[in-house]
């Protein structure tokens, strides 16, 4: 059996073209409740420059009949993909009320789920089913690991995730500006190079916030290589203290906050559990 890949969730028209331009045989938007949800509108645009031979899709909640076959006219979808478990005969009149195809989706019966964790490390290794990713940590220091111990989980996929430890060490233990911000600046050059590389589907810059933060490298440089990085690649920012204008241009901002932690109590980070 062929297998055809759809990319969906689309909400940027140089998203849209990048992803049919890898082969895919869908590509879609979502009018169901999602973060990425769009509008009839916004659709359109987004869909407008996909290459002809690949079909669009517009996946849909609970919704009329109706309504969904307006909206995938107005849009021209060539399917419609209907989610929430519909019944045989909704499923029927959208057939009878659309000229293209209908999916109807049992999310119970989904082949296969993705769970990423909170840990950044997590994170990159759930992209690899998928993409290649760049993990420098660029302020907190770690112990010193020797080189073959360093994330076993990062040496098992080769040049599939590349991990760089950058930096001299915590924020709080500096004793020269003028170095931190020269490692600071060091680490963030090496980042750009892979900012700019479409091989690179994921940078994950960790605790990079706190050198914002500190002023050690300057937004005002860090804007322009986000939003003009390749598409469909994806960043990851950690750290405290994220500068306003960052966030505004996050996709997902989230706020840890602490209720109890033991370095309180006086007890420090423990090989095995903090690294």
């Amino acid at each position: 059996m062929a297998v055809e890949i759809k990319f969906c969730g689309m909400t940027r028209a140089a998203d849209a073209e990048y992803a049919a331009s890898l082969g895919a045989a869908y590509v879609g938007v979502i009018f169901a409740e999602s973060p990425r949800r769009v509008d009839a509108v916004a659709a359109a645009v987004v869909l407008a420059g996909v290459r002809e031979g690949v079909s669009t899709v517009g996946v849909f909640g609970h919704a009329l009949v109706e309504t969904i076959a307006t909206v995938a006219s107005d849009v021209e979808l060539d399917v419609v993909q209907l989610h929430g478990d519909p019944s045989p005969s909704v499923v029927e009149r959208m057939r009878r009320g659309f000229s293209g195809a209908v999916w109807a989706a049992d999310e119970s019966a989904a082949m296969a789920r993705i769970v990423d964790t909170r840990w950044v490390f997590r994170t990159a290794t759930t992209a690899l089913g998928f993409m290649r990713t760049m993990l420098p940590q660029l302020s907190e220091g770690l112990p010193a690991v020797p080189a073959p111990q360093l994330g076993d989980d990062t040496m098992s996929f080769g040049d599939q995730v590349i991990f760089l430890r950058m930096g001299e060490g915590y924020t709080w233990e500096t004793q020269n500006r003028e170095r931190d911000t020269t490692f600071a600046l060091d680490a963030w050059t090496a980042a750009c190079g892979f900012l700019r590389d479409p091989s690179y589907a994921m940078v994950i810059l960790d605790e990079f916030n706190i050198a914002l933060q500190h002023e050690y490298v300057s937004l005002s440089t860090v804007m322009p290589i986000l939003h003009g990085r390749p598409p469909m690649q994806h960043v990851v920012i950690t750290g405290r203290g994220a500068p306003a204008e960052l966030m505004d241009g996050a996709d997902l901002v989230t706020e840890m906050k602490q209720v109890k932690h033991p370095f309180r109590k006086g007890i420090k980070a423990q090989q095995g559990v903090e690294f």
